[in-house]
């Protein structure tokens, strides 16, 4: 007689998304964009806006094709503005950026 067992474990991550103004003055808005995820290891957080690194759960970085936190720091540093990362593990992350408002007339050469 052949025994055969099976097991299946299925893991569903819920993770919630917030974009909040948080304040504005004549010239600038400040956003912060929240997330309700397992956090950042406080050893990656300044290793996380680097180039073709990503951040684990497991407290280690590691190389991959990530380039979107790089892009979005050119694109603030572009603006003047910079980015900072609030994270502590089991609690979210949360970035926060200042952006410019624009004064001019949309549509308008």
């Amino acid at each position: 007689m052949i025994k055969v067992s099976f097991s299946l474990v299925l893991t569903i991550l819920l993770v919630f998304i917030a974009i909040l103004v948080l304040g504005s003055s004549a010239d600038n808005v400040e956003i912060a964009i929240k997330d309700s995820g397992p956090g950042i290891p406080e050893q990656e957080q300044s290793h996380i806006f680097e180039r073709h690194r990503k951040a684990s759960s497991t407290g280690k970085y590691s190389s991959g094709e990530d380039l979107g936190l790089a892009i979005v720091k050119k694109i603030l540093e572009i603006h003047n503005s910079t980015i900072k990362v609030i994270s502590k593990p089991d609690q979210g992350t949360t970035f926060q950026f200042w952006l410019p408002i624009y004064h001019g007339q949309v549509g308008k050469a």
